[in-house]
């Protein structure tokens, strides 16, 4: 029998790079579509045997094509820059499910997010939250007959650049994480490669996974616990800003992230043990870290900071 070929939301990146490696190395074809087909990240795609069609979210003659010939699709809109985000990637996932259905898609892996309790409401993090619930709805309702919902927890790649200084601003050249959370607040982790080999998981066996919404972590470790583990990997003082609540409050309404670090402190806790009764292998936050280590905190010289 011929292998099956997945449509990939957002190859680039990282959740969706690392199940198109993963598809590719048991022979299942891939397609995406690409902003820039010359630039590094698609020409290592095409590399692996990636079809790429040039095109944006907003071209539904790309996608359509794109997703001609495709059995399986991961969902994963990639959301413009804040604040526009949360209503745009809800319009673009709506497109896509649409557009799968009529190219006959039959299974659809959405990557969401882990439920969180909202504080704030009006916080872009929560709005980010509530356009992923609206999708969950939309992945449901589609019409495609198996469905999916993949939901991670906060990502060790966050620990490493960029994405560090995006959410904690300076980390990496000072070490001090300013943080809206508690030395013990636990805090549930995934390795982004563990969505890939869960996406794959669920391709692979539609019948145990449709219908299933799954809440991704790989480990819950302490707040503290994870600066200490990341002291030792990038073999410099890391230390976390603790701030009190009367300084959350003053500067949340412009540090968008810590909203959601609030949201996080109050968060229910996942059942690992119930993650791992799936039989798909988890990542660690120590070798995730190792690895990110690599493109991550160092100087211009290759050197350590």
């Amino acid at each position: 029998m011929t292998n099956p070929t997945v449509f990939v939301c957002g190859a680039t990146g990282a959740q969706g790079g690392r199940l198109a490696h993963r598809l590719r190395a048991i022979g299942w074809g891939v397609h995406t579509t690409v902003r820039d087909p010359s630039s590094p990240a698609a020409q290592s795609l095409q590399s692996i045997g990636v079809e790429t069609t040039p095109g944006d979210w907003n071209n539904e003659a790309a996608l359509a094509h794109s997703l001609t010939g495709c059995q399986m699709l991961f969902l994963n809109p990639v959301p413009p820059p804040l604040p526009r985000h949360p209503p745009r990637t809800c319009n673009q996932a709506q497109t896509l499910l649409r557009l799968a259905l009529a190219a006959h898609i039959h299974h659809v892996v959405y990557s969401s997010s882990i439920p969180l309790p909202t504080t704030d409401p009006t916080s872009l993090p929560a709005l980010a939250r509530a356009s992923k619930r609206h999708i969950e709805t939309a992945t449901r309702s589609a019409g495609i007959p198996v469905w999916t919902i993949l939901r991670p927890a906060f990502f060790m790649t966050n620990l490493v650049r960029p994405n560090v200084d995006r959410l904690f601003p300076g980390a990496s050249a000072t070490g001090e994480f300013t943080l809206a959370l508690r030395p013990d607040t636990p805090l549930a982790l995934i390795d982004p490669d563990d969505i890939a080999q869960f996406a794959v998981a669920a391709f692979r066996a539609p019948g145990r996974f449709h219908g299933q919404v799954v809440d991704l972590a790989g480990e819950v470790r302490a707040v503290g616990e994870v600066l200490a583990v990341l002291a030792g990997v990038v073999g410099r003082g890391v230390r976390g800003r603790y701030l009190r609540e009367e300084e959350v409050e003053e500067r949340k309404g412009v540090e968008v992230f810590l909203s959601g670090q609030l949201d996080l402190k109050e968060a229910a806790p996942v059942d690992v043990g119930r993650v791992r009764s799936w039989g798909v292998e988890m990542g660690t936050l120590e070798g995730e870290l190792v690895l990110g280590d690599e493109v991550g905190w160092k100087d211009d010289a290759g050197g350590r900071k």
